[in-house]
């Protein structure tokens, strides 16, 4: 269980189409430039939840300002993932991760999509931010590494409450998380869907690529 946990907008009386979970660790100002970017969604009825994997600067303070709901869960992302959508309130969950910005109307994309393909779950299309030639050094070297499949399995996922716990969540001890969670999604013979409007991650030529920052770990710059 988290050790803290903050409701300072939780709507108790309605409950919100979307959940969006999003991990925060050691990172205020980003995670208060994230959590900003999301502010027109929570007016909209959207419940956004920082998990905090246990910060030592203000993250968590930034955290309870600015998301609905901020809760704090030490030990590996997976549990954090976990902890959260427990706690949650959303028909269907967004899990997005460090240095993710999601895009405009992402709520109504989502809501279309599933509804349309009839699915319990899917993904948003990941697009690397950065210049031209970033982008292409940061191609090259996905492919020399073999992660664009890992890279891939970064992207935003969401899936249905109901989806989630039905297959047990994300598996405690996955290095992965969000891969983990599809594997069990698809074993369990749910179909998926996919948002094409992209979300935006940063370029992993000067920063850590979204895998690693899923997984916990960072190269600095």
């Amino acid at each position: 269980m988290p050790e803290t946990f903050d409701s300072s907008t939780a709507n108790d009386k309605v409950a919100p189409r979307l959940s969006i979970i999003v991990p925060v660790l050691n990172e205020a100002m980003q995670a208060y430039a994230r959590l900003r970017l999301l502010a027109p969604l929570r007016r909209c009825g959207v419940e956004v939840i920082a998990v905090d994997g246990g910060s030592t600067d203000d993250t968590l303070a930034v955290a309870r300002r600015h998301a609905g709901r901020a809760i704090t869960v030490p030990g590996p992302l997976a549990r954090q993932l976990n902890v959260a959508a427990a706690f949650s309130s959303g028909e269907v969950l967004l899990l997005a991760g460090a240095g993710v910005v999601l895009p405009a109307f992402v709520d109504q994309l989502i809501d279309q999509a599933m509804r349309e393909d009839r699915c319990e779950w899917g993904r948003i299309d990941l697009r690397v931010s950065g210049t031209r030639w970033q982008r292409l050094l940061t191609c090259v070297a996905g492919t020399i590494a073999g992660r664009r499949a890992e890279r891939t399995s970064a992207a935003p996922l969401f899936v249905s409450r109901k989806a989630f716990m039905a297959v047990g969540g994300i598996p405690p001890d996955a290095s992965l998380p969000l891969a983990a969670l599809a594997a069990r999604l698809r074993a369990a013979g749910h179909d998926a869907t996919r948002v094409r409007k992209p979300a935006r991650a940063r370029s992993a030529v000067r920063h850590s690529s979204p895998v690693l920052q899923w997984s916990g770990k960072h190269i600095g710059d």
